[in-house]
């Protein structure tokens, strides 16, 4: 197993951009996942946009990670509005649409195709959000392929919830995808939980995102990302 990612999601107005910054040059292959909503903007986990107008996130390796009516727009223009701002399309290089199960669903029929021409752009997109696993089987491997969109296998929702198992990455024609792994991982499992993965995923390539394990009193605590960083380095290939 290679991991190209870790994505530490949850960072807002109270957290130092320096440190993460820091720990950016020390860790390049960590992303830091940023949650948008429009209606939670400057609270917990939603940073505001005055924050990320620091130029120290050009350096950085960051993911947008879009909820609510964001991924409403995606689902009907048929278009990720979210990089229309020039500043979001510069800073971010992945972007992450976290849609629940029903919502999934709905926006992956076979009658509607606008997803993935939203999911076409110039940028990788993660499909995230919580619903079960093995969504992802109604689904044509190669509409992933061929949008370079990726799923993220996560029950938990950004919950924290562990999981024990997760399914094996998706494949076509003896090519796996690029796929993301989530589920209550944080620094107290991490290791045990990388095994379970490792005997999973064989010799894939994927990435893993946490979220609320990384919080102290719900807040971002750069300790514990520093903690997770320690042990996944030895997993980079």
């Amino acid at each position: 197993m290679k991991i190209k990612y870790v994505t530490m999601t949850g960072a807002d107005d109270n957290t130092s951009i320096d440190g993460m910054h820091d720990l950016s040059g020390k860790y390049p292959f960590v992303e830091w996942g940023i949650l948008f909503s429009q209606s939670k903007a400057g609270v917990a986990r939603y940073p505001s946009l005055d924050w990320l107008d620091n130029d120290r996130f050009f350096d950085m390796n960051c993911s947008a990670h879009l909820c609510g009516k964001w991924v409403d727009d995606v689902v009907k223009t048929g278009q990720i509005t979210f990089l229309n701002d020039d500043l979001m399309d510069e800073i971010f290089n992945r972007v992450q649409l976290n849609l629940n199960q029903g919502r999934l669903r709905k926006a992956f029929s076979d009658d509607n195709r606008l997803i993935w021409d939203a999911v076409s752009c110039s940028k990788p997109v993660m499909i995230g959000g919580n619903y079960a696993d093995d969504i992802f089987s109604l689904f044509d491997v190669r509409d992933f392929f061929l949008t370079e969109s990726h799923p993220l296998f996560d029950a938990s929702g950004g919950r924290g919830v562990d999981q024990d198992t997760w399914p094996a990455p998706l494949g076509c024609n003896n090519t796996t995808l690029l796929c993301g792994y989530a589920g209550g991982l944080g620094p107290d499992n991490l290791q045990e939980k990388l095994e379970v993965l490792s005997g999973i995923v064989g010799d894939a390539e994927i990435w893993i995102d946490m979220e609320t394990k990384l919080r102290t009193k719900d807040e971002f605590d750069l300790k514990k990302c520093e903690q997770v960083l320690k042990i996944t380095e030895s997993w980079m290939q």
